[in-house]
């Protein structure tokens, strides 16, 4: 404001007629302060401190107010980099989970993960294929769906014993259970679960995959093996009947023939010795082919069983050595044996006379004419084995041919040259294996074959010979000889001989006829061998074991069950000769003898009693 100002207002007041006249303007807006009011010193002093105070206040408010705004800047440029950061790992996270899920559709399994509370949280395409849901008709639903209702009591049992106790018998095992498709049909399934948690909550992960063609296989493998199992068995029972029924024919051939050889009554000239030779010879041939066939089969069925012991190997060639050189002589073969060794294997002595004889006798026959058999045995140290060697000079086995050597019933072109059915050289093979041994061979066309055996040396050096020599063999006494030791005076013996065919009845009584001090009484059955038993007690029993009615195995277990009957000697004479026979007959009989019956040997089993 000036007082100019303040004079121009007062005269346009007064040319309008309001005013007629202002004073003197000077004194109206500013007065002398000197004339008027003197301002205190205090109150400029305090004006200027609150002047000073406020100026500083603000000062320090920009500055504050700018330190906050970095700040702000600061925290929101902050705020910025973690929400991108947070939006890049969120679409790494989106992309890892669409890349996982990609992963579990495209697995071959069916993949499911549920909660604790048993609710499906993830559902692959394999699922889909698996049970027939599509994922937006499971996910958010229970597992038990996926169940038949006999498995969902028991489900929810084993889910609540395990987030009790962390205890499951499932858990990171395989399992097979049975699943529920959408169609209502049930079928078999493996199932693997693993459990992990996540925030303090268990989650669930189960592979499944459908077994049900696996299933399928093991049944048809499963009835496959019972239709091998069931012809395997009829093929044993038509082989143990093919033998009882061949070997009881055999029985009178061989029977009889040996029963004209030895009668020194009506003594035979050599052409009919010669023809009843060649009767013998050709019905022991069949009986071997009768026992290789036999033997092949309870070795493929499992049921053969050696016992090993221990074999001084010279105790070998001493017991099998004459019988080889006979067969060598007739064929004009030369056998050298050289059993320098006094070493001691483990082997079963009978199996091994067995393989041992068809080895040499192989030998023999596919020789030349002239030719040489070489018989040597070694003790091999880097292994503690012994190995027997059998050579030849023959052609040889051509390599086109080597590799079927040991298959049953392959004769190696040889079919209309040499005796047998190729069965021989397969026995052998599962016999010397059965007793932990090796066998093999090597052969040059032109230049002859070796074969070796392997077997395991014993750790005792005894020498055995007299614990494992066979009656086979000892003490042989002929029919000639028996019969001079019945023109001494001997007292009378009554023997019962249970035998239902009329032609093994006759072969004994025509035997035991050459015995003037033994009576024979014959019966076809076993209940009418009874009978007679109480009417009158026999010295001793002779009986076959596949008898109509009661069987003879039966009959020996009530004589052995009767004390008044126990006591009296019982001899098996029977076409049985299976292995599993002779076991079912253990402790039951005196002595067992097969059919067809070497009367040497059963003369020397008789002698004890007559």
């Amino acid at each position: 404001m000036t007082t100019h100002r303040w004079q121009q207002i007062a005269d346009i007041y007064r040319q309008l007629g309001h005013y007629d006249e202002v004073g003197n303007l000077d004194d109206f807006l500013y007065k002398n302060q000197s004339a008027d009011i003197a301002l205190p010193k205090w109150l400029i002093a305090t004006l200027g401190m609150l002047s000073f105070i406020a100026l500083l206040s603000y000062l320090l408010k920009r500055h504050h107010n700018a330190k906050l705004t970095a700040q702000i800047r600061q925290q929101t440029e902050s705020m910025k980099d973690e929400l991108r950061e947070r939006k890049a790992l969120e679409a790494t996270a989106r992309h890892e989970s669409l890349r996982l899920q990609t992963l579990l559709d495209n697995t071959i399994d069916s993949v499911i993960t549920i909660n604790q509370s048993g609710i499906i949280e993830n559902y692959n395409k394999a699922s889909v294929q698996l049970f027939g849901y599509q994922p937006d008709e499971v996910i958010g639903k229970n597992i038990t769906m996926l169940m038949p209702a006999s498995y969902r009591d028991q489900h929810k049992l084993g889910m609540a014993r395990f987030l009790s106790t962390e205890e499951t018998r499932t858990i990171g095992k395989p399992v097979e259970v049975e699943a529920l498709h959408k169609s209502g049909n049930t079928f078999p399934i493996e199932l693997t679960l693993s459990d992990f948690k996540w925030e303090q909550k268990h989650l669930f992960t189960g592979i499944a995959r459908d077994i049900s063609q696996q299933k399928a296989e093991q049944e048809s493998l499963l009835k496959a093996k019972y239709e091998a199992e069931r012809a395997n068995n009829a093929k044993s029972e038509f082989l143990s009947s093919m033998s009882h029924e061949l070997r009881t024919p055999l029985n009178g051939i061989l029977g009889f023939s040996q029963l004209l050889l030895s009668d020194t009554g009506h003594p035979l000239n050599e052409k009919q010795r010669h023809n009843i030779n060649q009767i013998i010879h050709s019905g022991k041939h069949l009986l071997s082919l009768i026992n290789d066939v036999l033997e092949l089969s309870e070795i493929e069925s499992g049921r053969i069983k050696t016992s090993n012991d221990h074999v001084p190997i010279a105790s070998v060639f001493e017991e099998c050595q004459p019988l080889l050189q006979a067969l060598a002589k007739q064929q004009n073969i030369n056998i050298d044996f050289q059993d320098g060794t006094d070493a001691v294997v483990l082997a079963n002595f009978t199996k091994l006379k067995q393989v041992f004889i068809t080895l040499v006798n192989n030998a023999i026959k596919y020789n030349k004419t002239g030719g040489k058999v070489l018989v040597s045995a070694s003790v091999q140290t880097h292994n503690s084995s012994l190995k027997l060697t059998i050579t030849d000079t023959g052609k040889g086995i051509s390599k086109d041919r080597q590799a079927q050597v040991f298959t049953p019933f392959e004769r190696l072109g040889q079919e209309w040259h040499v005796e047998g059915v190729g069965i021989g050289l397969s026995v052998s093979k599962r016999l010397i294996e059965a007793m932990d041994g090796q066998i093999d061979f090597a052969s040059a066309e032109g230049q002859g074959t070796s074969f070796w055996i392997e077997l395991p040396l014993s750790n005792n050096a005894i020498n055995h010979i007299d614990e494992i020599k066979k009656a086979d063999g000892e003490q042989e006494i002929s029919f000639s000889q028996r019969k001079t030791d019945t023109e001494v005076a001997l007292p009378s013996k009554q023997i019962l001989y249970i035998e239902d065919n009329p032609a093994n009845i006759k072969l004994i009584e025509v035997f035991l006829s050459r015995f003037k001090h033994v009576s024979l009484e014959t019966c076809e059955t076993a209940e009418a061998g009874l009978e007679i038993l109480y009417q009158r007690k026999p010295d001793l029993i002779l009986m076959d074991i596949n008898l109509p009615g009661i069987s003879g195995i039966e009959t020996a277990q009530k004589l052995q069950d009767t004390p008044e009957f126990a006591d009296i000697p019982l001899i098996a004479l029977t076409a049985a000769a299976l292995e599993e026979n002779s076991h079912a007959a253990q402790g039951l009989f005196t002595a067992y003898i097969t059919k067809p019956v070497d009367f040497t040997l059963l003369a020397r089993t008789l002698q004890p009693y007559l």
